[in-house]
């Protein structure tokens, strides 16, 4: 746990006094053979936060993995060896942050290679990850709202600390530690709702926007409209489910 570069311990003067632990803004030293420890104050970082699709993530992971089919493809053109390189560069030298998302973990756990993208996605976050983004939509729609009853125009704050786990800005840990997948995520339902989904856009696109000529604006309207509908009974559906705990709550 104690590792090089080693210094003089202040204490017994002996050449052991190495690295012990690095958190976010502090590196604490210890001798291997008095056990003195000692704290060190880390410079302040600025890190450039990029957001990697899970097509890159894809791809990077079929550059280290040959036996996944489109290995050879990826393999063959520099731009991805270059790119991975770059990146694992950068997170060394703690100028950039790349979280994950729940949209990384959705969209792996429905590959075969659900063990291989994790590790991907996870070693370049190194353990920072986006709120969901259905919260951060909600967040988004609470200052329209809100903006709207104060006559205002909406201001959002777009700093990536605002939407992250922890700050980005702070020095990676030595180590990283992760679990196994979330429980909750279930491959089967995940499966169901894409096909859900992408069988009713199929039916837009050949039973009603290809018999039924009108413009973008048009559809744009009716699909906006009808969201907002089924948002609207969305809430009153909840707001009496919860009425109804409640109720039962004081019954018991």
């Amino acid at each position: 746990m104690i590792s090089p570069p080693w210094r003089a311990c202040p204490a017994c003067g002996k050449d052991k006094f190495g690295v012990h632990i690095i958190n976010g803004s502090e590196l604490m030293r210890r001798c291997r053979d008095c056990w003195h420890k000692q704290f060190y104050r880390l410079p302040d970082l600025r890190k450039r936060t990029i957001y990697l699709d899970q097509f890159v993530v894809s791809n990077l992971m079929k550059l280290d993995n040959p036996a996944v089919k489109g290995h050879q493809r990826v393999a063959a053109e520099p731009f991805w060896r270059d790119l991975r390189d770059l990146l694992f560069q950068l997170r060394q030298l703690q100028m950039i942050c790349c979280p994950d998302s729940g949209s990384h973990e959705e969209e792996s756990r429905i590959s075969h290679f659900n063990a291989e993208l994790k590790k991907t996605y996870e070693a370049l976050s190194s353990g920072i990850a986006f709120d969901s983004f259905d919260s951060i939509k909600s967040h988004q729609i609470g200052e329209l709202a809100l903006a709207w009853s104060e006559g205002r125009e909406p201001s959002y704050d777009f700093e990536p600390r605002s939407v992250l786990s922890r700050n980005p800005n702070e020095w990676n840990e030595r180590f990283c530690i992760t679990t196994e997948d979330n429980p909750f995520i279930v491959p089967g339902q995940l499966k169901m709702h894409r096909a859900q989904l992408h069988a009713y856009v199929d039916h837009l696109f050949r039973d009603v926007w290809a018999k039924e000529q009108h413009s973008f604006q048009y559809w744009y309207d009716l699909e906006r409209f009808s969201f907002q509908g089924h948002l609207g009974k969305a809430v009153v559906e909840s707001g009496n489910n919860a009425w109804r705990r409640c109720s039962l709550t004081g019954l018991a």
